[in-house]
């Protein structure tokens, strides 16, 4: 329940605080004295777009704060907790700022939060009914969520547009995937032709270098057996001049040298050394050369892989020792191709998942539907006869959809119709109500929704424009039956409405040092009965006018009594 409201520096008021009660509250004043302040500025505490302009003339910055009572509202306190902002009170507070250059900041219990989350949680305390409404009420997605108000389903219709809404993004995003399907399939053969010719011939890392060396060896090998052999001829061959026998000579010599007293020992130890080696590299080349043998087979073998690697690699541009990589490269693109077709098989499964869901969602708000519009109907039907239309009769319209697609609004198409006269067919509203009719009838099928609406505290914001006389006392006690069990606000030009209300609030602009200032002023029973007597009589106040005040008051405060009772 709205509890207090404090504002500061915004439009023409300078200071507006005033706490609220429970039941109804009526806001009154002259044309242009600032009602519309008041819900401006608690629209703005809950979310709506700001505007510089607004600020207060002089002023650099305007404050609303707004407090609500949640002791009645647990759900309400557990959304705060869930948001961690709740301050672990039964009350919340909101407090917007408006600065000059255009910016604004918005705090819940004394902390920064976004605009949505304020929209959020204004859509939980509070509902706000514009003097435009019934100009509204010719939409079809209006008269689709009052019913669904009425009917108590609004979670159910939430959730079948959250289904429709993911339907229609899994629509998008399959029909995408098919057509990026579509132009890869001639990419994709391409890729499957490549990949098989070169799965079949195996490229392997290093191959191509590998049988390069394995050719030339195989290709020379009978130079290298010759030119071998004549090295280890010449290292320990049977003739006297080879190497080895020059060595052991030498080594003799030495010998012989250093017996005879030579001084360099360190010849003998090279000599030595040098005819190790030699031994080594003759041993190692007589073994090769037993291993080394003129492999025909083998080198035709060589020569063909070498040819089929060379033409692989003409044919796919690459140079030959990067067939194995491009061969990886195929491979890894194929598996992203298909992992792309298995996400469209996960879209398609997931898309007959949500349609499920949306069907049995669907299936549940119309059934909701259908029990309530009759209930519906019969509610705003009496309540128009009570509004001086004693002819009229109100229907609702479920019309089944023959589209299998999902629609945000559900399976039904909702019109309200209407017969003012005897006689004649129901028609849509906007093809038979006139200006007048229209008003009221707006105002029966709002009373009427609201009587259902979850939110504590109602706001009507001049509903009753185009209503006067006995109607309009008819008007102000709907209105009063509304706020028996939660708060109703209600800005009114009709003295039959304010007489009816449990507290009374009046508007009044004032010039001071020459500029103009709007202050709210709370009435008592007197003060009440003279605002009355104004909104009947004009600014002079006649003793007639008077006395009919008296008698509205009167009569509402003693149809408050008999409801209390």
């Amino acid at each position: 329940m709205l509890t207090h409201l404090l504002i500061s520096n915004y439009a023409v008021a300078e200071r507006l605080e005033i706490d609220f009660q429970p039941g109804m509250t009526v806001i009154t004043g002259e044309t242009g004295a600032g009602k519309s302040i008041l819900l401006d500025a608690l629209a703005l505490a809950l979310g709506d777009r700001a505007d510089s302009a607004s600020i207060r003339e002089g002023a650099e910055r305007a404050e609303i704060h707004v407090e609500f009572d949640l002791t009645h509202q647990p759900e309400v306190r557990a959304w705060l907790a869930e948001q961690e902002l709740d301050n672990g009170e039964a009350h919340c507070l909101l407090r917007r700022t408006l600065l000059r250059d255009g910016r604004s900041r918005a705090y819940l219990n004394g902390q920064p939060v976004p605009l949505t989350l304020l929209r959020d949680l204004g859509h939980q305390l509070i509902d706000i009914q514009g003097q435009h409404a019934h100009q509204r009420l010719l939409r079809r997605e209006v008269q689709t969520a009052l019913l669904d108000g009425y009917a108590m389903a609004q979670a159910e219709a939430e959730q079948v547009a959250a289904f429709c809404q993911r339907w229609r993004q899994l629509q998008t995003q399959l029909r995408a995937r098919e057509e990026e399907n579509a132009a890869t399939l001639a990419r994709r053969e391409l890729l499957e032709f490549q990949h098989t010719e070169l799965e079949a011939a195996q490229p392997l890392p290093g191959e191509y270098a590998q049988l390069e060396a394995e050719q030339r060896l195989l290709a020379n090998a009978e130079s290298i057996l010759q030119l071998g052999h004549q090295a280890l001829g010449a290292l320990r061959g049977d003739d006297d001049g080879n190497l080895l026998q020059g060595l052991r000579r030498l080594r003799q010599l030495l010998a012989d040298w250093l017996r005879q007293g030579g001084t360099l020992p360190i010849l003998t130890e090279l000599v030595e050394g040098a005819a190790i080696q030699l031994e080594e590299a003759a041993t190692l080349l007589d073994r090769y050369l037993d291993e080394l043998e003129v492999d025909e087979a083998r080198l035709r073998a060589v020569d063909e892989r070498l040819t089929t690697l060379h033409r692989l690699a003409r044919k796919h541009q690459v140079p030959a020792d990067e067939l194995a990589s491009l061969l990886a490269s195929l491979d890894a693109q194929l598996q992203r191709l298909h992992s792309v077709e298995g996400e469209t098989a996960q879209l398609q499964a997931e898309l007959e998942q949500i349609a499920q869901g949306y069907q049995t969602a669907a299936t549940a708000l119309g059934d909701k539907r259908r029990q309530a519009a009759p209930r519906f109907a019969a509610a705003v039907t009496a309540r128009l006869r009570r509004l001086s239309l004693p002819d009229a009769r109100f229907e609702l319209q479920l019309t089944d959809s023959t589209s299998d697609l999902p629609r945000p609004e559900g399976q039904q198409s909702v019109e309200f119709l209407i017969v003012t006269n005897p006689g004649m067919p129901p028609r849509p509203l906007g093809k038979v109500a006139s200006g007048g009719e229209l008003s009221r009838i707006g105002l029966a099928v709002q009373v009427t929704a609201a009587t259902t609406v979850a939110t504590p505290t109602l706001v009507f914001d001049e509903v009753d424009v185009g209503i006067g006389g006995g109607v309009a006392e008819v008007v102000g006690q709907a209105l009063h039956e509304l706020a028996e069990h939660g708060q109703l606000l209600c800005v009114t030009h009709q003295p039959q409405v304010a007489a009816q209300a449990d507290h009374h609030l009046q508007v009044v602009k004032q010039v001071i040092d020459g500029r103009a200032a709007t202050r709210l002023v709370e009435l008592d029973r007197e003060a009440r009965t003279q605002e009355v007597a104004r909104m009947l009589g004009g600014t002079q106040i006649s003793a007639r006018a008077l006395e009919h005040a008296r008698e509205l008051v009167a009569r509402g405060a003693q149809s408050s009594r008999a409801a209390e009772s």
